[in-house]
This record gives C-alpha cells, sequence and structure tokens, in this order.
C-alpha cells in the first residue's frame, strides 16, 4: 500500500494498470483493489488522469508533523537518502562566510571522509556552500556537484533547501568514495531527482507545517 501512495505521491499516474503494475511492482489485481480500498478510505481522490493524495491525507501528515524542525525533519531525510544510496548525507547551514555541518548520517561501509558533524569549513570550499550561494543568486533549485574536490577521492553533490526564493536555510549534500555516485548521465539525473525532491519537500513542510 505504501508503494502505491508514494507512486501517487511523486506524480505518478494510475490511469492504466499496466503501467501502474509496472511502476510499483504490484499486480493488476492487487493495484485495483488498493485503489478502491484507498479511494473508500479517503486517502486518495480520483482526478481526470487517475488519482491523487486527498485533501484529509495531507491534513494528516501535516499534523503529524506540525511542530517539527529543520533538525527534526533534516534527520529522517538524510537517514532516507543514506539508507537509499548507501552513500554519507549531510544538512548543512551558512551564514555569510562559512558552512557549519549540522547533522549526517553515515552506511554501513567505510567512507574515508574527514568532516563530521560541526565542522566548519569557508563557504565556497564545499558542494553544500556552492548550493546555497547559487539559491542566493536567484538560480532556480540545481545540484552542484564536485569530484574530488574538497577532500581527494571523495566526491560530492548538493542542493539548497529553499522555502523562499532567494532564502535558503540549509543544505542537503551527499558525499561517496571516487566513482561510487556514478557520473554516468542516466544514474546522475536519478540521484539529482531524488535529492531535489527531498529538498523540495523539506522546504515545504518548513514554509507549511500546518
Amino acid at each position: 500500500m505504501l508503494t502505491l501512495l508514494e507512486h501517487i505521491a511523486e506524480g505518478g499516474s494510475t490511469a492504466n494498470l499496466s503501467d501502474l503494475a509496472r511502476a510499483t511492482g504490484l499486480n493488476r489485481l492487487t493495484a485495483t483493489r488498493l485503489l478502491a480500498d484507498l479511494t473508500e478510505a479517503d486517502a486518495i481522490e480520483r482526478t481526470a488522469s487517475g488519482h491523487r493524495l486527498s485533501t484529509r491525507l495531507l491534513h494528516l501528515a501535516a499534523t503529524a508533523l506540525s511542530g517539527q524542525d529543520l533538525t527534526s525533519l533534516g534527520q529522517r531525510a538524510l537517514d532516507s537518502l543514506s539508507s537509499k544510496l548507501g552513500v554519507s548525507a549531510y544538512l548543512v547551514v551558512a551564514d555569510d562566510t562559512h558552512l557549519t555541518y549540522l547533522l549526517r548520517a553515515i552506511p554501513d561501509q567505510p567512507l574515508v571522509s574527514h568532516i563530521t558533524t560541526g565542522t566548519v569549513v569557508p563557504l565556497t570550499a564545499t558542494t553544500g556552500g556552492r548550493a546555497i550561494l547559487a539559491a542566493r543568486s536567484g538560480h532556480p533549485p540545481a545540484c552542484v556537484w564536485s569530484r574530488s574536490g574538497y577532500e581527494p577521492g571523495i566526491d560530492s553533490v548538493a542542493a539548497a533547501i529553499t522555502p523562499t526564493p532567494t532564502h535558503p536555510v540549509a543544505a542537503l549534500s551527499l558525499a561517496a568514495p571516487s566513482g561510487a555516485l556514478d557520473p554516468t548521465p542516466t544514474h546522475a539525473t536519478a540521484l539529482e531527482s531524488l535529492l531535489l525532491q527531498t529538498t523540495t519537500s523539506l522546504a515545504t513542510l518548513l514554509t507549511h507545517p500546518h
């Protein structure tokens, strides 16, 4: 059921049951039954092109998240990214000149990196800082990459969390041994999509907590 809800939440179509089954790994009969059950429970609602999450479900999610701040929401996001991708994930904040690593999640595998929580570096030194600078300059949300840049042998990619234009509150960055993030265009696009989806979700939750 969660797989189906995630598919709908990410904008996936439910109009064609064969396509839906391929996208979610569910068989057609199970997908049909779950759509009916979720509709009856008012968790999803019909649209011209399929289904979307219902206002009731969104309200319940917002209520559950009410009162949570960047730290608690950020740690959840880092844990999810690190677990899904098998890389280190960081939440960073910045002032005018420097960047501070506030939170991190590390996979159960070796990663030779000297960056820990509390590490402070010049704002332009890492991808997190450069993503924040780009957002402050009014550039559209985008990922910033570095191949063995700040730390030799470590690749990284970052995106800013921007609740309002030109006012990023933080950034999420991912780090892994060179090559592990896979620079091939197809994989890079999928990874960027997941990272930007996460930062956009955080920005939305911080802007509309209720």
